[in-house]
């Protein structure tokens, strides 16, 4: 029995959504490729390999649960055996470690075929910054005499905001 694989090139790829136009905005994007070169001669469950996610953000790593991830994250994956197959999952960070800022966390996926021995394999992602930190905002004003905006906040980021009149902005 040969152990499933992540692939070698691009095998785990992590990051934390930016886009505030993103259904996903702030959530963990959890990028994986994965196969299984023996699967076809499999007896536990062939043809696929069940996931799981922890993170670490310095004090070793912990779970992510089902709660805490896109619906059908942890199911059966479907895998070859050639041919790599790429899925993703979402993890909401902001809901299990909420009001934090590492600039080194990182996440590691673990695939497991089901078989009794050389069943798994793991990949480790690279740092990323992950913000789950609300910005302080010490003082807001609007000065209509002057046409004036002032804006005071801290973050642990560059913060960026966008004011309009416009229904769609």
């Amino acid at each position: 029995n040969a152990p499933p694989e992540f692939n070698s090139s691009g095998g785990l790829t992590v990051s934390q959504i930016t886009d505030s136009a993103d259904a996903n905005w702030g959530k963990v994007s959890i990028v994986y490729s994965i196969r299984d070169p023996d699967t076809s001669s499999g007896t536990a469950n062939p043809g696929f390999a069940t996931p799981s996610f922890e993170y670490n953000i310095g004090g070793g790593w912990v779970a992510i649960p089902s709660n805490r991830l896109s619906s059908n994250a942890l199911d059966n994956k479907a895998v070859e055996g050639t041919n790599y197959s790429s899925y993703t999952a979402y993890w909401d960070a902001a809901t299990q470690i909420p009001t934090t800022y590492y600039a080194t966390a990182q996440v590691r996926a673990t695939i497991n075929d089901n078989e009794a021995a050389n069943n798994t394999a793991t990949s480790t992602s690279s740092n990323f910054a992950l913000d789950t930190k609300v910005p302080v905002v010490s003082a807001w004003k609007i000065d209509k005499t002057t046409d004036t905006l002032t804006l005071t906040s801290t973050d642990d980021t560059v913060l960026q905001y966008r004011i309009s009149n416009n229904l769609d902005m």
